[in-house]
């Protein structure tokens, strides 16, 4: 009995031992990290492992913390960002006085970067940089926070989003409808009628059209009466409000629309009748799409101002100064200029009316001959509208969309003069033309990204001929959406596509992307080596960097992304799926010998993943 205690006694002795010389281990790694020694850090943190078998979360978090201090705190711009990245990624409430600091950078990018990660963050502190941010010197920043202040409804959001919009030039008045329709508060709903009301038709049309997304029902004795007025854009909006709203009360004031002189109401009309269950003009329709017309529609010269590029050099001033005299000239003209936009091909043919077909049953008849037009703006628009019926004609279409050729299309979208409809016009030699203020090539990308992923509801041999088709052809900057898209199906046809893609060897961004995905999908292979062995060959690129915004009606969702960038995007995707996969030694030890601006966005993730 005596010699069993002298062995437990050793036993605990031991353990005791072990256990003090692993903390020691993990306290030498923070102090390191506390004076900037991050690799000596690191290794230290690396010897503790080993000793002990188990890792510590809690350091990982701390000395994450640290490192994300140092890193605000440098001269070096690229790690200033990373460090925001990293912090943001993390999406711990400790790194609020790190993405604080970005509110003040003064690069506007920066600040909405900070804006984007604060705004994701559940914390008390998070209402105050909000409201910090709305006194920004950059018009963006201002917009992006008022938005995420109507998003969760913060208690100040209408007094801010007033103030602000009262000091703007009329230009950006249509901007704010949508923020207190959103917002829905008694006070937000008072302002919202108010702009119902206001002189500019622009705002007006703003406000009926978000009333109607937004499901306002409370506000439809106010659309009503409108759809008496003798403006075409209001009445458009309206008759469009009406089906939104299923106001079944106005069905034969929609009929009467339905007949109206001017083709977009009546688009509209029948539009909303369709919805409310009323099918008696559907042909009229069918008729409008397939006879030739003799005139061309107005539409907005622009879309409504952007503020993205916008800057106050000084703070806002509280004087009778307006922000009129800080803002670019470009953006003085008037929303009220209208242009002549071409609603017709070649042939005659009404264009809106063809796209609008895509939103009706048992329209896919008119449809398919249409898709197989000459004339290349009724081609891709009918494909569009096919595709919207789940049709597998629109393929031969879609791939003037999806696949690029020598032409180099781009594409953008031309809004009918009420805003309840777009249709898509191309235009060739796109990066001859980048400079050109018409054509945004990162709109036209997500154009062709939003259409692949409706492309998933087509019968499946039609989305698999198409999948396989973009493989092939190597279309790289949609490679990132289809691949997403076949992992998402999860169906052993979708596999076997993944699986072929992993064999074409003379297309690296293809076979690389199909590793990544049967790695997520836990599939049986040599996915996980490939891709850690991928990542380690991409030790020295560059982590992250910013995909071009979107202008800022199309991006309310505050989705920033890295850019299309073959390398930068996959790597990014690859250390995401690691990160998940919990595997932090592999983390750690990319933290240790990767590229060192990518240390501070690689231990956010690590972070994460130790949460």
């Amino acid at each position: 009995m005596g010699i069993f205690k002298v062995c437990l006694i050793a036993f605990f002795w031991a353990a005791a031992l072990w256990a003090s010389s692993g903390s020691d281990s993990k306290h030498h790694a923070l102090y390191r990290m506390q004076n900037a020694d991050i690799e000596s850090a690191i290794l230290e943190y690396q010897r503790s492992f080993a000793e002990s078998g188990r890792h510590d979360f809690e350091v990982l978090q701390r000395m994450g913390l640290v490192l994300f201090q140092h890193g605000i705190h440098s001269d070096d711009p690229a790690i200033f960002t990373m460090t925001l990245f990293g912090a943001g990624l993390s999406g711990a409430a400790g790194a609020l006085d790190i993405l604080e600091k970005g509110l003040s950078h003064p690069d506007p990018q920066v600040q909405m970067i900070a804006l984007h990660f604060i705004a994701k963050i559940e914390d008390d502190q998070t209402d105050e940089l909000l409201n910090r941010a709305m006194r920004s010197d950059f018009l963006s920043t201002r917009m992006e926070a008022a938005f995420y202040m109507a998003q969760k409804k913060h208690p100040r959001a209408v007094g801010q989003i007033e103030g602000l919009m009262v000091r703007l030039p009329p230009i950006f008045k249509p901007l704010f409808p949508s923020l207190f329709a959103l917002i829905g508060t008694s006070d937000a709903t008072a302002s919202l009628k108010r702009l119902l009301d206001d002189i500019d038709p622009q705002v007006r049309i703003e406000s009926i059209l978000n009333i109607a997304r937004l499901g306002r029902d409370d506000l439809l004795p106010l659309l009503r009466k409108r759809l008496t007025h003798c403006n075409v854009s209001e009445l458009e909006a309206c008759a469009f409000a009406m089906g939104a709203l299923k106001d079944s009360s106005s069905i034969n004031r929609l009929k009467k629309l339905a007949r109206s002189s001017s083709d977009n109401v009546k688009i509209a009309a029948i539009l909303a009748l369709q919805e409310l269950g009323d099918r008696s003009c559907v042909a009229i329709l069918e008729e409008m799409a397939r006879e030739p017309v003799a005139k061309l529609q107005f539409g907005p010269k622009s879309a409504l101002a952007s503020p993205d590029s916008i800057s106050c050099k000084e703070p806002m001033p509280s004087s009778d100064m307006s922000l009129c005299e800080k803002i670019e000239p470009a953006l003085q003209s008037s929303n009220l200029d209208c242009e002549a936009s071409v609603t017709t091909g070649s042939r005659g043919l009404n264009v809106y009316a063809i796209s609008a077909l895509g939103m009706i049953t048992g329209t896919e008849e008119t449809l398919a001959p249409l898709a197989l037009s000459k004339d290349l703006s009724i081609r891709i628009n009918a494909g569009i509208a096919l595709l919207l019926r789940r049709d597998a004609r629109c393929l031969n279409a879609l791939e003037d969309i999806l696949i690029a050729d020598a032409r180099d299309l781009a594409f953008y979208p031309m809004p009918s003069v009420g805003r309840t409809m777009a249709v898509w016009k191309a235009v060739p030699s796109a990066e001859l033309r980048s400079k050109d203020p018409t054509i945004d090539l990162s709109l036209s990308l997500s154009m062709r990204e939003q259409i692949l992923r409706e492309t998933i509801y087509l019968p499946p041999d039609a989305f698999f001929q198409l999948a396989r088709r973009i493989m092939e052809r190597q279309q790289n900057d949609l490679i990132p959406c289809l691949i997403s898209l076949l992992q998402d199906l999860r169906t052993t046809e979708a596999i076997d596509v993944l699986k072929e893609g992993c064999a074409q060897w003379m297309a690296p961004l293809v076979r690389d992307y199909c590793h990544l995905a049967l790695f997520n999908l836990k599939e049986e292979g040599p996915y996980s080596d490939h891709i850690k062995h991928w990542i380690m060959h991409q030790k020295d690129a560059e982590l992250i960097r910013l995909r071009p915004m979107l202008p800022w009606k199309m991006r309310l969702d505050g989705d920033y992304t890295v850019t299309p960038e073959e390398t930068s995007r996959l790597l990014v995707e690859s250390f995401l799926a690691v990160a998940s996969d919990r595997n932090i030694d592999f983390l750690v030890d990319a933290i240790l010998r990767g590229n060192p601006q990518n240390r501070y966005a690689l231990f956010g993730l690590l972070m994460r993943a130790t949460e």
